[in-house]
């Protein structure tokens, strides 16, 4: 057994020492009286484990994804030495990560925008208003090769781009060169 410098302690009052006692014997208790729960954690993970890469953007799957990781190992190592808190503390990390996925955007809308433009002849339409088409297509091009777009940055380049084929005027190329 090691050897205890009794030298080296601070002399308490008894009605102190009693008290501290007391509040030990209560952690104690309390510690052996409530097992750690670590179902939230559990079924968060396996809810999580469903999920599929392919419904949320590349940027935000792969910041959730060592989260979910983190979580499942912290799942393996819950022994009888782990604390409730630290259980909790792992939740709430994890459902903040789950939070933070961005779904994927439907581009549906977007690209019939595009397929609609793409489909149009430039020598039917003044230069002008064919060029405003095409540098709203060329942003709804860009928004759809995305694979971080979110589905309002996509609504708005279809938005954009069937608003600037509406605009579109018909006429000679070189109308406004006269």
């Amino acid at each position: 057994a090691p050897r205890i410098d009794y030298a080296s302690f601070v002399p308490v009052a008894q009605d102190a020492a009693d008290r501290a006692a007391a509040a030990l014997r209560t952690a104690v208790q309390e510690l052996e009286a409530s097992p750690v729960d670590f179902s939230a954690l559990d079924e968060a993970v396996q809810k999580a484990e469903a999920l599929r890469a392919e419904d949320y953007t590349a940027a935000s799957w792969d910041a959730f994804l060592p989260k979910l990781q983190t979580a499942q190992q912290a799942l393996l190592a819950i022994d009888g030495s782990t604390q409730q808190t630290t259980v909790d503390a792992a939740l709430q990390a994890f459902r903040q990560a789950q939070e933070a996925l961005v779904k994927r955007a439907d581009p549906t809308a977007l690209q019939a925008a595009i397929d609609q433009a793409e489909a149009l002849r430039k020598g039917e339409y003044t230069t002008p208003s064919w060029d405003a088409m095409q540098q709203k297509l060329a942003a709804a091009r860009a928004a759809a090769d995305d694979p971080n777009a979110t589905q309002a940055q996509v609504d708005l380049a279809a938005r954009e781009l069937s608003a600037a084929i509406e605009a579109l005027v018909r006429g000679m190329p070189d109308d406004g060169a006269m």
